[in-house]
C-alpha cells in the first residue's frame, strides 16, 4: 500500500464518504463482522431497552441486533451524512416501524435527553474522538443510571503495525480507556479479549483481535 493510498484509507475509514465512501463501508463490515458480534454479544439484556450505537457506518449490523433484542428501540449515530443515509435505505423496514432511527451528529453532541439511554455501543471509533474525556462525559450525561458502554476496538499493540494508523489514529490499550472510565465516573469496568482469524487481503495479512472494554453509569 502507498502512501497516498494509506491516507485515503485513513480517511475515509474516519468519515466514509462518497463512492469511495461506499467500497470503505463494505470492506469494514468484512474486517469488523466479528468485532461488532463480540461486542453486541456482550450487551446485557432489559426489557423494551433503547440501544444507541455510535459510528453505525452503512447499519449493516442492525437487523442482526434486532434478532438478538427483537424488543428493543435501537438509534444510529454517524458524523457521516451518507452513511445515515445507507443505513436508513438499508433499515427501512425497522425504520417505517419506528424501531429504528439515525441521526447525523457529533460524539460529544447526542440528540437524546439526560439519563434516557439503556446501552451505548461503538466499534472501532475510539480513535477519531477529538477528546476522549468530553466524549465519556457525553455519554455518561445521556446514559440512565446502571446503563451500560461498551467500546469495541482494536488494541494499540496491534494496531500499530497498520500501515495506515499514522495518519490522524490515537491508539488505545485497555489500561488506558479503563483509566478514562474510572476518572470519569464509571463502574463495573472490565476489559475483553477475544482472538479473531487473521484479516488477509491480496495486499497484506493482519493480525486480528477484539477488544471489548465496558462500563456501567454510577
Amino acid at each position: 500500500m502507498t502512501e497516498e493510498e494509506s491516507k485515503e484509507l485513513a480517511a475515509q475509514l474516519r468519515k466514509p464518504t462518497g463512492e469511495a465512501g461506499h467500497t470503505v463501508a463494505g470492506f469494514m463490515n468484512k474486517g469488523n463482522v466479528l468485532l461488532n458480534r463480540n461486542t453486541i454479544d456482550l450487551i446485557k439484556p432489559r426489557a423494551s431497552m433503547h440501544i444507541v450505537e455510535v459510528g453505525m457506518g452503512n447499519g449493516k449490523f442492525v437487523e442482526e441486533l434486532f434478532q438478538k433484542f427483537p424488543d428493543c428501540r435501537y438509534s444510529g449515530c454517524d458524523y457521516s451524512q451518507d452513511m445515515v443515509n445507507e443505513s436508513q435505505s438499508l433499515n427501512m423496514d425497522s425504520v417505517n416501524k419506528v424501531v429504528c432511527d439515525f441521526h447525523y451528529c457529533d460524539t460529544t453532541q447526542l440528540p437524546f435527553l439526560n439519563n434516557s439511554v439503556d446501552v451505548i455501543f461503538t466499534v472501532n471509533t475510539i480513535y477519531f474522538w477529538p477528546d476522549v474525556d468530553l466524549v465519556l462525559q457525553e455519554y455518561i450525561r445521556v446514559l440512565k443510571p446502571n446503563g451500560q458502554l461498551l467500546i469495541g476496538l482494536r488494541p494499540e499493540h496491534l494496531m500499530k503495525h497498520y500501515p495506515f494508523i499514522q495518519y490522524g489514529f490515537n491508539l488505545f490499550s485497555e489500561t488506558i480507556i479503563e483509566s478514562h472510565l474510572l476518572e470519569q465516573g464509571f463502574g463495573q469496568i472490565k476489559s475483553h479479549t477475544i482472538r479473531e482469524p487473521d484479516f488477509v487481503t491480496e495486499e497484506f495479512t493482519m493480525p486480528v483481535e477484539s477488544l471489548v472494554v465496558t462500563a456501567h453509569k454510577k
